[in-house]
């Protein structure tokens, strides 16, 4: 699976969503069958058929259909273990659980810590784990089995996707910097920059994974309103050296850092004194282009 249809991190579900179907199954077995039933099945079933025949990286980007059905099937899931009639068991079953999981929590995260000298990753979920099974020992007096089960799942919910919305916010931005593109926005703002000093040309080389930073070029013109550029820019969409070289002095030239033979030929230029260079940056600290200017002529 690429970096961009997954955060390596999380399913396609929560995973508190997977109890809930199998008893919207259920509910679907042995209740009525209906029209708007064998819709969810067959859309549960028939949608991953494409993906799955044709092997492809993006394979759950094309079965996206089965979202609404799967879904769907967890409401009837919640519903038959709502009007479930089996009783709760006793309160302190249900405490005595909470605090032999709050236990092991102590104590797993103890032995990782003499053997490891760090917390383990696992211990959040564990002290989730334990305070549910508290929260609904204090509850079970007041509602049924089914019940109950429902809420812990519905309460696990929001858990796991804030820690699913912080990593997507934080470190996945730092794992996915290549696949989207870079930091393109700081490479056309520090060439806008740079281009408000003179009238010289605007050259945009190879710009991205798929060297098509030409046509992001137009949307930051417009944004920081400065579509007079566009009649000085030249989109070459690689970097050539030669035509580089007949650039006027002032000239601004915009490039993919981190390539091999490009980088040792703008290293050359560099050196000789007919460009300088200004590296624009991801938030690790990478450089991730080059922002190059023409300082004398060859």
């Amino acid at each position: 699976m690429e970096l961009m249809y997954s955060t390596r991190e999380v399913g396609v579900f929560l995973l508190p969503l997977a109890p809930l179907l199998v008893a919207g199954l259920w509910a679907i077995v042995r209740g009525p069958i209906t029209g708007a039933r064998l819709l969810l099945i067959g859309g549960l079933i028939a949608s991953p058929l494409p993906a799955t025949i044709l092997v492809t990286t993006d394979a759950i980007y094309r079965a996206l259909e089965l979202l609404p059905c799967a879904v769907l099937l967890s409401g009837l899931g919640v519903q038959l273990l709502w009007s479930a009639s089996a009783a709760a068991p006793p309160r302190r079953a249900v405490l005595a659980t909470g605090a032999a999981v709050a236990g092991l929590a102590v104590a797993y995260t103890g032995a990782f810590v003499l053997l490891r000298g760090r917390l383990p990753g696992s211990l959040p979920w564990l002290v989730v784990a334990a305070v549910v099974c508290l929260v609904l020992g204090w509850l079970a007096p007041r509602f049924r089995l089914g019940q109950l089960a429902v809420l812990g799942l519905l309460a696990v919910m929001p858990l796991q996707f804030a820690a699913f919305y912080r990593d997507y916010m934080t470190n996945y931005r730092l794992r996915t910097l290549s696949v989207f593109s870079g930091n393109i926005r700081g490479a056309a703002e520090e060439a806008i920059r740079q281009a408000d000093t003179g009238t010289a040309p605007i050259y945009l080389g190879r710009i991205g994974p798929y060297g098509k930073g030409g046509s992001y070029w137009p949307f930051f013109l417009l944004k920081y309103g400065r579509r007079d550029l566009a009649a000085r820019t030249l989109d070459v969409g690689t970097f050539e050296t030669d035509r580089v070289l007949q650039l006027p002095p002032g000239s601004v030239i915009v490039n993919n850092a981190g390539e091999g033979e490009t980088d040792a030929a703008i290293d050359r230029l560099v050196a000789a004194g007919q460009v300088s260079r200004t590296p624009v940056r991801e938030p690790d600290g990478a450089a991730a282009f080059w922002v190059l200017r023409r300082t004398m002529k060859s």
